[in-house]
C-alpha cells in the first residue's frame, strides 16, 4: 500500500510541473556561428537546443531555476532574440 500511495504522489507531482511548463514561453537566440538556438521549458529541467540547416541537436538542460530566457542571457557566445510583441 505505500508503494501505491508513493507512486500515486509521484505522479500527482509530475502533473502539476508538466501543467506548470505549458504556457512558458520558449527563448530564442543566435549563437557565434549564426545558428538558432531555442530553450524550451520542460518537466525534467530547461533543455537547450542548437538548429541549423543539418538538423537539430540538444545541447544542455538546466535545472528549472530561471525562465528560458534567462538561461538563454547568461549564455556565452550567443545573442537573445527578443522576444516578438
Amino acid at each position: 500500500m505505500a508503494t501505491l500511495r508513493v507512486a500515486k504522489a509521484e505522479l500527482a507531482r509530475q502533473m502539476t510541473v508538466a501543467a506548470e511548463t505549458v504556457n512558458v514561453e520558449p527563448a530564442f537566440a543566435r549563437d557565434n556561428t549564426g545558428a538558432l538556438i531555442v530553450a524550451i521549458d520542460r518537466p525534467w529541467g530547461i533543455d537547450e537546443y542548437r538548429i541549423t540547416d543539418a538538423g537539430y541537436k540538444r545541447i544542455s538542460t538546466y535545472a528549472r531555476d530561471r525562465t528560458p530566457a534567462e538561461v538563454l542571457a547568461a549564455s556565452l557566445g550567443q545573442t537573445p532574440v527578443p522576444p516578438r510583441p
